[in-house]
Parts: structure tokens; sequence; C-alpha cells
């Protein structure tokens, strides 16, 4: 019922929702860099032998995002575009060895990167 509701926030332009969770919506918003400041929650999950690699460039407009969850999904590029109003981090599979020095957190309550390749937190104390 809660997904119907939010489908009917905008039936014809899947960006204007507050929250994305169709992975073909998802993708094609993301790789057309089509995303609002209206998401507040987006979720895209591929299977890890299908990784697909994404610009961090994507979520430049999306100032509000306060959920994020990926899986089988690489960012490239640079990460202060993340929205810094990000509560919840939900990364399966993130690849990088250790967080990005640009990527600067401070609402963030919830930080799983399960089955990452993260080593080190920061590489200079933060």
């Amino acid at each position: 019922m809660g997904r119907q509701i939010i489908y009917e926030e905008s039936p014809i332009d899947p960006e204007n929702r507050s929250r994305l969770w169709r992975r073909e919506e998802v993708f094609d918003i993301l790789s057309k860099h089509k995303g609002t400041d209206g998401v507040k929650g987006l979720a895209l999950e591929f299977p890890r032998k299908n990784t697909v690699c994404l610009n961090t460039k994507a979520f430049k407009k999306m100032n509000k995002l306060r959920l994020l969850q990926l899986a089988g999904v690489e960012l490239d590029g640079d990460f202060k575009y993340l929205s810094r109003d990000l509560r919840w981090l939900d990364w399966h599979g993130f690849p990088l060895t250790c967080t990005p020095a640009n990527f600067q957190q401070g609402s963030l309550v919830a930080f799983k990167l399960k089955y990452s390749n993260l080593k080190q937190v920061w590489e200079k104390s933060q």
C-alpha cells in the first residue's frame, strides 16, 4: 500500500517521487542524471556478477536524500555530490578499501558496508 501511495506522487515522472526502488527506473534516473531534490530514499540492487558503474554526479540534485541502499553498484567520481543529509547508507559490496576523503557525512547514523573491501575508514584522521 505504501509503494502505491509513493507511485501516485508522480505516476509518469519517477524522478519526482520521494522514494525510488524499481531497478529500471532508478538506473534510468541515475544514468541520465535526472534526480531531483524531492528524492529522499533510493534503493538500487544488482546481482554481484552484474555490477554497474555510475557517476556520483547523478546524486548532485538529490539534496534531501536521507536513505541510500546500493548493491552491485560502483560509484565513480567525487563523493561530495552525495547529500549531506544522508542518514542511512547501506552499500552491499562497497568496492573501495577506504572511504574517500571528500565523503563528509556528519548526519550519518547507519553505515552498513556488508561484503565490502573496506580496510580502513579514513586515510587521514577526521
